[in-house]
């Protein structure tokens, strides 16, 4: 048996890797992959609502086993000043091995214009642009709940985010003069190929599970991520991925 699950992610790995990176090197971590702009095709649901409930569980429903594991705290933090009308903004504190890093971030729901130019945190902070895409099931328009067994239909949202990331000693002042929300969380990833597993314990005990995978924005990816990824997740029962980003699920100090 572990022969034969071995072998079933080596394959899965190869197929994932080959329908999501065709044509391509071995991409850095920048904003594009061979003059291609880069997604991450993401699922995440509350582990207490159904489907896996731990990092464990998905790995063996994807017939996945990681060659990567870390884990991290997260804190997220408000911003002084008004908001911005095109674009939400985010500041993100992650530890891990007692090294913090900073990752101040905009979001928004179309494309972030090219005139904002300089990155908060620093010179030496190069911008990273990249498109998400959440897929989850659409809801039924009069409950507002998704519908149970064959009749559930896929729904995804598209949000475009522009960051930046900086390492910080500890012990230094917040940047950009923040204030901490009050509830920190603690991350857990899993990496095979370019596939992650996320569990995230919340402040409040509970705990979200995402799974996440980046390629070129192209259909490839997204066809990589819906059979390889969704469809395996989507047929088990009591399986509810939500539309909530990982960032509003982290920061929700209730």
């Amino acid at each position: 048996m572990a022969f034969d699950r071995r072998a079933r992610s080596m394959l899965i790995g190869i197929a994932v890797v080959t329908a999501a990176h065709a044509a391509l090197g071995r991409g850095s971590h920048d904003d594009k992959r061979d003059g291609q702009a880069l997604v991450e095709y993401a699922t995440r649901w509350r582990a207490q609502a159904g489907g896996p409930a731990s990092t464990a569980d998905t790995l063996e429903v994807l017939s996945l086993g990681a060659v990567k594991q870390e884990v991290f705290s997260i804190q997220y933090f408000d911003l002084p000043g008004p908001a911005l009308p095109e674009a939400k903004r985010i500041l993100r504190q992650r530890v891990s091995k007692g090294e913090p890093e900073w990752t101040f971030k905009y979001r928004a729901g179309t494309p972030l214009p090219s005139s904002i130019t300089a990155c908060p945190l620093g010179a030496s902070s190069k911008w990273k642009d990249e498109a998400d895409v959440s897929v989850f099931f659409q809801a039924l328009a009069a409950s507002g709940a998704a519908p149970a067994g064959p009749a559930r239909a896929t729904a995804s949202a598209r949000s475009f985010s522009r960051s930046c990331s900086v390492k910080i000693a500890s012990g230094k002042p917040v940047p950009l003069d923040a204030v901490a929300r009050p509830c920190k969380s603690t991350m857990k990833r899993s990496k095979f190929a370019n596939v992650n597993v996320e569990e995230w314990t919340l402040s409040s005990g509970g705990a979200v599970i995402e799974v996440s995978m980046k390629g070129p924005d192209n259909a490839a990816t997204a066809a990589a991520f819906m059979s390889q990824v969704f469809k395996p997740l989507a047929a088990l029962p009591g399986f509810a991925p939500e539309s909530a980003s990982k960032t509003e699920m982290g920061s929700d100090c209730k």
